[in-house]
């Protein structure tokens, strides 16, 4: 499946839904398929996340990656949990509200071959 390279990529955002929606600055250069941190500004809540879906111009759509329980007691409640496998759906990502930013890493993403630009016809 053909992919493009993508380069590290910060975006604000301001808010976030119990659905996984989030409300970025702007979702230019944001891919479906990605990975990338999310964090509130004063970084007391961090999640890795994987976008699912570009809403439009300003919004997102994003689930949680699973996570391991820690194994100290200093650590924050809200990371306690454990989320067993991958699960498919969406994440409540409400913790977040408050806003913050997401950090994406440089990574590739796979480009559907439907919308590829040599495919249209």
């Amino acid at each position: 499946m053909p992919s493009i390279t993508l380069k590290a990529l910060k975006v604000a955002f301001t808010a976030a839904t119990s659905l996984g929606i989030v409300t970025v600055a702007s979702s230019t250069g944001i891919y479906p398929g990605t990975n990338a941190w999310i964090r509130l500004t004063d970084a007391s809540i961090k999640y890795r996340v994987r976008v699912l879906d570009i809403i439009d111009a300003t919004h997102i759509r994003c689930r949680r990656w699973p996570t391991k329980p820690l194994q100290t007691q200093y650590e924050p409640a809200h990371d306690l949990e454990n989320y067993g496998p991958p699960k498919y759906g969406w994440s409540d990502l409400s913790a977040l509200n408050a806003g913050g930013v997401i950090s994406f890493e440089a990574q590739t993403a796979t480009v559907d071959p439907e919308y590829d630009k040599r495919n249209v016809p």
